[in-house]
């Protein structure tokens, strides 16, 4: 399936009954998601989730803001890509997630532009925040990046076949 969303807004997305989820755009499936001038803001878990090989995000000029944890309290993420899932994205600003503000995992890869990630906080369960986290064999090529008031780390990269090539960050 493909999805395109332009000059939209989602917003306050509630969890599901269970306390868990409540993600602003969760894309998966081999899908395709196309993002342009859009504002996602206050999802619980992720506010924007890409899963799975085959899928893929191309996002432009997007805001994602204040992503809360679930009731698991393992930390939400603003944007979180893995299982192979392929990312472009360009001229983004990521802030106030719980946790991570860019997560890349488990062999996906994120291209990422003219980004900015702030006030990344830290999780519920006590870890600190990472405005960018890439472990698990993700790749990611990061340029022209703000990464400012994480409550942990601002750039993470572990595990072996990791790569993150990144230039021009602040």
């Amino acid at each position: 399936s493909v999805l395109e969303l332009t000059d939209a807004i989602v917003r306050d997305t509630e969890p599901r009954a269970d306390g868990r989820r409540g993600r602003g755009i969760d894309v998966s499936g081999a899908s395709t998601c196309s993002l342009s001038r859009t504002w996602v803001a206050r999802s619980v878990e992720a506010g924007l989730s890409v899963d799975g090989a085959g899928t893929t995000l191309d996002v432009r000029d997007v805001v994602v803001d204040d992503t809360a944890a679930d009731i698991d309290g393992v930390g939400a993420r603003g944007v979180g890509l893995q299982s192979q899932a392929d990312a472009l994205i360009e001229r983004a600003s990521i802030s106030g997630s719980a946790g991570f503000g860019l997560l890349a995992a488990d062999g996906a890869t994120v291209r990422a532009y003219d980004v900015a990630v702030r006030s990344t906080g830290w999780r519920p369960d006590g870890l600190r925040g990472r405005a960018v986290n890439v472990d698990l064999a993700a790749t990611l090529l990061l340029e022209r990046a703000l990464l400012i008031g994480s409550q942990g780390t601002g750039l993470y990269a572990q595990d072996d076949g990791t790569i993150v090539q990144a230039t021009d960050l602040v």
